[in-house]
């Protein structure tokens, strides 16, 4: 689709909250039937719930979902960051997306694997940092000289964060049982570092399921619902710690917080 990267949506959200289950959960939800039925697709979505909105009792709150929040610091919920608040949307997450994928970004491959070795995921993710002015031709001097003069470097940080995709929750906005897709059930990272144009690093960590998890209010509580291991997923993002750029459209756009150049499941 000639998109530069693969843009992150980052949703905070509220199984308690009127305004996100009348907006942001049925976008989420059918951005999602859309991720699972397109080959290929260009996005990637995470979810942050939150005590935002009504008696505040989403069982999908933790205080790493809390902590992403407050990197934020919206005016509340249902709040949609787009590439790392280049845009900040409310009302048409699939137009915003399409939007971010088109933006001028530094350019970097990424790729992540991740495999169970017991109840450990072992995560492994690889940067590779391409350089606008790079040549990788030796016998190209313009390449490899404008290399030399313009210090071609990619400041970056990295995240991973533990999704988990059709999770089973009580709404108390809906009186009922509901399903929702893309939970953020933990934040590992920042990792950080330069890469010189054409350079390639290698990260990696751990996650091990737990049953307990500290809540931003409750101190430590046990987690329910559990964790299912056939849903986990693993979403790698890629800041550009030097790149502050704003949607042209002035859609709310976040100041100060680094913007995303790659996503990478």
């Amino acid at each position: 689709n000639d998109w530069t990267h693969r843009p992150v949506l980052e949703v905070f959200t509220s199984l308690s909250c009127p305004p996100c289950m009348s907006n942001s959960e049925p976008q989420v939800i059918s951005l999602y039937e859309e991720y699972t039925g397109t080959e290929g697709v260009p996005f990637t979505i995470i979810t942050f719930h939150q005590t935002n909105g009504g008696d505040g009792s989403d069982p999908l709150v933790n205080q790493d979902a809390k902590d992403r929040y407050n990197h934020y610091s919206p005016v509340g919920t249902p709040d949609g960051e787009i590439d790392g608040g280049w845009i900040q949307s409310n009302e048409d997450y699939s137009g915003s997306l399409a939007s971010a994928g088109q933006r001028d970004v530094k350019p970097a491959n990424l790729n992540i694997t991740q495999k169970w070795e017991g109840d450990q995921l072992v995560i492994t993710s690889n940067i590779e940092y391409l350089g606008s002015s790079w040549s990788p031709d030796p016998t190209d001097p313009l390449g490899s000289g404008q290399d030399l003069v313009d210090g071609d470097v990619l400041n970056y940080e990295l995240y991973f964060f533990v999704v988990e995709h059709q999770v089973v929750a009580y709404s108390s906005e809906e009186g009922a049982v509901v399903t929702t897709p893309f939970v953020s059930r933990a934040t590992l990272g920042p990792y950080g570092g330069s890469l010189d144009a054409g350079e390639v690093i290698e990260h990696r960590d751990g996650w091990t399921i737990f049953t307990e998890q500290q809540h931003p209010n409750d101190g430590v509580v046990s987690l329910d619902p559990r964790i299912v291991p056939g849903n986990i997923e693993i979403v790698a993002v890629l800041y550009d710690t030097d790149d502050e750029s704003k949607s042209p459209s002035g859609a709310n756009p976040k100041a100060g917080v680094s913007r995303v150049i790659n996503s990478a499941t």
